[in-house]
């Protein structure tokens, strides 16, 4: 799995903004990956476009109306070259790396490790990272 890359895709709009984020380095070397793997023939323009795609509309369902595909298949196509990226990246890009960076960062209980897991393998693992809230 690769929620950091995925992530980091579906916020890079926001990201840019803001020129502090420590973040931005995180996608800086996701795009430089990309930027790699186009020269290297390992992804494809489609893959790119859903990339793009993903950055600006973040949801699959709008994602899927402006490319004309399937929901499923852009789901399932974004995930797969949101992995590649990750494995290529290694480190904490990947869903393990990033796991055992936060429980050596923030001291984390296995069981507290486990729920993140099991937070990242959701289907509703990006729903949060997109919506705006009103402050109280």
């Amino acid at each position: 799995m690769s929620y950091m890359v995925e992530s980091l895709i579906i916020n890079a709009r926001e990201l840019k903004q803001n020129i502090d984020s420590e973040s931005l380095d995180d996608l800086l070397q996701v795009e430089r990956c990309i930027l790699h793997m186009r020269e290297t023939n390992r992804i494809t323009k489609k893959e790119e476009e859903l990339i793009k795609a993903f950055s600006v509309y973040k949801t699959k369902e709008s994602v899927a109306f402006m490319l004309e595909e399937n929901e499923q298949t852009v789901a399932r196509l974004f995930k797969e070259v949101c992995e590649r990226i990750a494995f290529d990246l290694g480190s904490y890009f990947t869903d393990e790396g990033l796991l055992d960076y936060m429980q050596t960062k923030y001291n984390l209980e296995f069981d507290q490790v486990d729920i993140l897991r099991s937070y990242m393998k959701s289907t509703t693992r990006h729903t949060l990272l997109h919506r705006t809230y009103k402050k109280r």
